[in-house]
């Protein structure tokens, strides 16, 4: 149930005075950039309700301070606030701060729990918790639109983090101001200096998650060392350099996008996708009509990439009839000079352990293992480990398939990692899993190779002696084209 202030007629504030009391009659930047925003993208009609989502940081406290003070008197404004009890006490403090905020503010407060373990992609698994919880809370609660507090140093930040992973324009398009689900930010136009100063002016707190300083996570690391690095060294106002790039690519993204839908009517069927046709489209309506083919076909693109579209292209415009690839929850077959989409065959769990050799060569279920001992210059790669060879110990290496419950400790991760976690986030197609070769010893995982190495026998400067492997993949599973 909601706590705080009774709704009156101006939905969901005390009065007229508290928005002027809040204000205290200050001008400033930031109400001005979130007004133009809010009528230039059309983010909230006249008589909006909107549940402003509160964590209780600056960004969220900043936008619902903004929202009180703009609201011309027909906007019902609610603060919904999502606990995922990951930082025990903090949580709670959090909670009781946004709890108290909405209540000074005179604001309708609704709270959900959405709790999430920790683990592989922690983030991702929060971030979706989160939305889930709100949109329910706005459901329930007859609220329209959800507004969230992303800020122009986010937009930064996404754009760069997508930028490293090689997205197309669809990433580079970075965050929305306007969802289709009604999700509206408000504040994607504003730095987050503005919003500090806003809140020193109004005299307004907000809490502090320290884990958004742990240079754990990637995006803290653009936050606190890429984005300063290019400020200083680039371009100071590098932050709106790359949300207007954001707008530009968003827009041009739109055109392509209803480009490729409007083909994909026609060279798409029950028999499946016409090769022949899709082969004659330019290259980049051809990504994007096999992006749109297989979310229709497998009801979404979780864990789908650009390697598994640049795939389906190059057999649907290159391969010949037979070809087939398989993909995370399914299975793309050429027949006839048409692509269709199948589930994935059935998984043959082939188990296998071998014992490495410490010099010479190992040939396993298709892949292939060379073994050298070397003193210096051996430097890793994807397909190559090294290993101090005192720190092994002596200890009897094996090549092994996966068993259920397998885990690994990552290089940096200061913890374990589940096996099954690893291959979902490297998205290694589900039919090839069972079969990936590990390199073990004592029971443990040490390389798991292409896609992570562990924390054990790191090689440094002092080693003296190296054991070097190099793995390579000499047939797949399903035949690849």
């Amino acid at each position: 149930m909601p706590r705080g202030a009774a709704p009156g007629k101006d939905g969901g504030l005390r009065s007229a005075a508290r928005r002027r009391s809040l204000s205290n009659g200050m001008k400033d930047r930031l109400l001005d950039i979130v007004g133009r925003t809010i009528a230039r993208h059309h983010l909230l009609s006249p008589r909006e309700s909107v549940l402003v989502a509160v964590s209780g940081g600056p960004d969220s406290v900043a936008l619902l301070a903004t929202l009180l003070e703009l609201n011309p008197g027909g906007w019902r404004i609610g603060v919904g606030h999502v606990d995922h009890r990951l930082r025990g006490l903090e949580s709670l403090r959090d909670r009781r701060f946004v709890e108290r905020l909405a209540a000074r503010l005179g604001c309708e407060f609704y709270v959900a729990e959405a709790r999430v373990t920790r683990g592989a992609n922690l983030e991702e698994r929060a971030r979706e918790a989160r939305y889930g919880a709100l949109f329910d809370l706005a459901r329930r609660n007859r609220y329209r639109t959800i507004a969230t507090a992303h800020t122009l140093d986010d937009q930064a930040e996404t754009v760069l983090h997508r930028l490293a992973r090689g997205a197309g324009s669809a990433g580079l398009a970075g965050i929305a101001r306007k969802r289709a689900d009604g999700v509206v930010r408000p504040l994607l136009d504003v730095a987050r200096k503005d919003v500090l100063r806003f809140l020193r002016r109004r005299g307004l707190g907000h809490r502090v998650d320290r884990t958004n300083a742990s240079p754990r996570f990637t995006r803290n690391r653009i936050r606190r060392r890429v984005l300063p690095l290019l400020a200083r060294e680039l371009n100071p106002a590098i932050h709106a350099a790359l949300g207007r790039a954001a707008d530009l690519i968003r827009d041009d993204d739109a055109v392509l996008e209803t480009a490729a839908r409007a083909r994909l009517r026609h060279i798409r069927s029950a028999a499946g996708l016409d090769c022949a046709r899709l082969r004659y489209l330019a290259a980049a309506l051809q990504r994007r009509i096999v992006r749109l083919w297989i979310a229709a076909e497998r009801g979404g693109l979780r864990a789908v990439g650009l390697e598994h579209v640049e795939r389906v292209r190059t057999i649907a415009c290159e391969g010949r009839d037979g070809a087939r690839i398989s993909l995370p929850g399914g299975l793309v077959t050429r027949v006839r000079g048409r692509l269709r989409w199948g589930g994935l065959p059935p998984v043959r769990r082939r188990r296998f352990v071998r014992e490495l050799p410490r010099e010479g060569s190992l040939s396993v279920e298709g892949w292939c293992f060379e073994v050298r001992r070397a003193e210096r210059g051996a430097v890793p790669a994807r397909w190559r480990a090294v290993f101090d060879l005192a720190q092994l110990d002596g200890r009897r290496l094996e090549v092994r398939s996966p068993r259920p419950g397998d885990r690994i400790r990552p290089l940096g991760l200061g913890g374990t990692k589940k096996l099954q976690d690893v291959f979902v986030d490297a998205k290694v197609p589900r039919a090839e899993r069972s079969v990936w070769p590990l390199l073990t010893g004592r029971g443990r995982i040490l390389w798991v190779p292409g896609l992570v190495r562990s924390e054990e026998a790191l090689a440094s400067e002092r080693s003296e002696r190296l054991l070097v492997v190099e793995a390579r993949r000499v047939a797949a599973p399903i035949p690849m084209c």
